[in-house]
């Protein structure tokens, strides 16, 4: 499973890796590996399992299929309302080359128009550590 995680061998979209520049072969892409395990371990609990067993990564497709398909989970998860936050935003974190942006809260707000009331909200939801689509700062979060 490790094999699945290294730098350039899993991708979030069109691109591979996490749009950080190359690095050597054999590099792991720890937040996509912890996505997998916490993925992986989650499975195995609902199925009453207190073991990570490969025959469960295998059904699931293994590491790039749970990668691939995160955002879109979560995403079907969010309400109507979240939904429309993230659209007014989600195209200006990431680059057509799939290099990440850091945006401050202020700017997805102004991005997000009439909806900039919900945008902490989302935020929130999208960073927490279920989630893990965005990474906040230390001044967007609300406390």
């Amino acid at each position: 499973m490790i094999r699945e995680v290294r730098t350039g061998q899993v991708s979030a979209g069109r691109h591979g890796g996490s749009g950080a520049a190359p690095v050597e072969e054999g590099y792991i892409e720890a937040p996509f590996l912890q996505l997998v395990m916490v993925h992986l371990w989650e499975e195995e609990m609902r199925a009453g399992s207190s073991i990570l067993r490969r025959e469960t990564l295998d059904r699931l497709k293994g590491a790039s299929e749970i990668v691939r398909t995160h955002l879109d989970d979560v995403m079907s998860r969010l309400e109507a309302t979240s939904q429309a936050v993230c659209a007014s935003f989600f195209d200006r974190l990431v680059t057509p080359t799939g290099s990440k942006v850091a945006c401050s809260a202020a700017d997805l707000a102004s991005w997000a128009g009439d909806l900039a009331p919900w945008v902490p909200e989302v935020l929130n939801s999208l960073s927490n550590a279920r989630n893990r689509i965005l990474r906040t700062g230390c001044g967007a979060r609300k406390s």
